[in-house]
């Protein structure tokens, strides 16, 4: 449970309940109950606070959330749902929940226990206890399922951004675009001297409430609850200019989901926040963005590649970048990317199998595998590499332990983990390759409070990437083409190293321990490693390189220099 300890005098508030509930478990069950949050609570099995960067982190380890929200009426909190079971859902934790009081028109059952079916908590003890693995897998694919299909769209900023501008354009009497204006017609003014005011009656009241039935409300709250009004393209303005003669990229079409919830074990936040907003980050890149899967949830399966149709011909685009889901909107994307009159289609794909299937169907497969590359002319490969805006150290201090980066389909961690362990080195295990425990803007505030991570199986390069950028001393399992990324920390040669090697669980172990225990060693190793990543293997850097080969170049990046340590006296000096 992670929730903050207060209380409240209203009927049917569920903080008191929050607190039984825990005690009850702690005392009575053999299940274990942790609880979280701050304020603290005053319970023997309260593990600390839980701040909102490690929210998901913490509840992604858990099979089970108790959720509830803070108060319940069986009329009153009708469509009071928040964040506190969406969270559980991003992360395939099955959320036991009480609050709204219809939530099953919001959900469907198999996404959550409903608590209301038990009248003790010894009965949802002996529910909990009697569930099998097959059980609780039925509840993860159905959440995921819920997720995958769009189910989070409506509870999103945007859905509420866009329900908002459609009842002001009602009210108006006016439609949606006549409602907005181009960035450029932006300015700042007083808001007191220019506020807008209607004659209209509010849309809702509580009086209104306190005075008509509940069931006079159903028409009102079910058109609410629809999906959203049909938004504006995303570039619907004339083109700046069309293609470039100089060859160089000033417009580009980015395809792929935007936003990694529900799609986490696909890996979707890795393209996002790499490869979206590198792109964004260029000062003369104009950057506009489809998401299929959004788009397919919104408007349909058959509505979406209609209106990628209209994005690709309505508009002049130099390159388009296509990020595959693994999914069934990526042969459409591609089938109508192919009816395009102009710009480069280049997709970024890791997984093999993906590769042999649409690799045929674009300009160019740009994968991090070397051997998808043989025989293939329009495979590129190139290293990982990652982008220095999103990953970067956060220097508010380090955990002292060992955390082991694995990938979910890659060999298995265990004898690291148990080896450590027996050493009595705290220890974690991360699947981080977006098919468990960590969305990745997570996953980079945790290596930023890292001492030591050990890098392990397939994805052992990307992560040592990703572990250094953030200033974290890495221990990698030896992989294809290390030398190409590091220096690694051969005897006679240490001084120059940029990471360290383990084979095995002993060597890791013995590596760790020296680790933890020299701090200044650590962070010189650490800076030197930080240093390489901002120098050599930013996906700025990645495009230059790659820019000649599919016959086009990037506009100029910004410099994004490697800083000093805090965590060494001197600034970060050679050792």
């Amino acid at each position: 449970m992670i929730n903050g300890h207060k209380q409240s005098h209203v009927p049917g508030e569920l903080y008191s309940k929050r607190v039984d509930v825990a005690a009850w478990f702690h005392e009575r069950s053999d299940i274990a109950f942790d609880v979280y949050g701050s304020p603290p609570f005053e319970l023997p099995n309260y593990h600390g606070p839980c701040s909102q960067q490690e929210k998901r982190g913490t509840l992604a380890r858990y099979r089970y959330s108790l959720c509830y929200e803070n108060c319940y009426h069986p009329v009153w909190s009708a469509g009071y749902l928040t964040e506190k079971i969406l969270h559980c859902l991003e992360c395939r934790t099955v959320p036991i929940y009480l609050g709204c009081s219809n939530i099953e028109r919001y959900l469907p059952a198999g996404c959550y226990i409903d608590s209301r079916q038990f009248d003790s908590y010894e009965a949802l003890d002996t529910h909990l206890s009697a569930l099998s693995d097959a059980d609780y897998m039925a509840h993860v694919e159905a959440m995921d399922q819920w997720v995958a299909g769009g189910g989070l769209r409506p509870f999103s900023y945007e859905a509420i951004y866009d329900r908002i501008l459609a009842v002001h354009a009602s009210m108006a009497g006016v439609s949606v675009e006549e409602t907005t204006m181009g960035d450029e017609e932006w300015v700042v003014t007083d808001t007191e001297a220019s506020k807008a005011t209607t004659h209209h009656p509010p849309l809702w009241t509580f009086e209104y409430l306190r005075t008509h039935p509940f069931e006079e409300t159903e028409p009102f709250l079910g058109e609410m609850s629809q999906d959203v009004p049909q938004a504006e393209d995303a570039a619907t303005r004339p083109p700046r200019s069309g293609p470039a003669s100089d060859g160089i990229v000033r417009r580009v079409l980015y395809i792929g989901p935007r936003y990694a919830s529900g799609q986490l074990r696909l890996g979707i936040d890795y393209g996002m926040w790499n490869f979206l907003r590198t792109f964004g980050v260029y000062e003369d890149l104009d950057v506009h963005h489809f998401d299929p899967l959004d788009e397919a949830a919104r408007n349909g399966a058959a509505g979406m590649p209609e209106r990628l149709r209209r994005g690709l011909t309505e508009d002049t685009w130099d390159l388009i970048f296509f990020v595959p889901s693994g999914g069934p909107t990526d042969r459409t994307v591609i089938d109508v990317a192919g009816d395009r009159s102009d710009g480069c289609l280049l997709t970024w794909i890791t997984d093999p199998a993906l590769v042999d299937e649409l690799h045929g169907g674009v300009d160019w497969v740009l994968t991090p595998n070397r051997e998808d590359g043989d025989g293939r002319p329009n495979v590129l490969t190139c290293q990982w590499a990652c982008n220095p805006v999103v990953y970067r150290p956060e220097d508010d201090g380090r955990e002292s332990c060992l955390r082991i980066l694995s990938a979910a389909n890659g060999p298995d961690p265990r004898e690291f983990v148990e080896a450590a362990r027996r050493s009595n080195i705290p220890t974690e295990l991360i699947v981080a390759d977006g098919s468990g425990d960590l969305p990745l803007a997570e996953l980079v505030y945790t290596l930023s409070r890292t001492k030591v991570s050990f890098v392990h199986g397939d994805l052992a390069a990307r992560f040592a990437v990703e572990v250094a950028a953030c200033r974290g001393y890495v221990i990698a399992q030896p992989f294809a083409g290390l030398a190409d990324y590091f220096h690694d920390d051969p005897p006679g040669r240490r001084r120059f190293a940029e990471l360290a090697t383990a084979n095995d669980p002993r060597e890791m172990v013995e590596k760790a321990t020296n680790a933890l225990g020299r701090d200044r060693e650590r962070e010189t190793i650490a800076q030197r490693a930080y240093e390489r990543v901002r120098k050599d293997h930013t996906w700025f850097s990645r495009l230059a390189d790659i820019g000649p080969r599919i016959g086009c170049r990037f506009p100029s990046a910004p410099d994004f220099p490697a800083g000093p340590s805090p965590f060494i006296p001197d600034g970060g000096a050679r050792a």
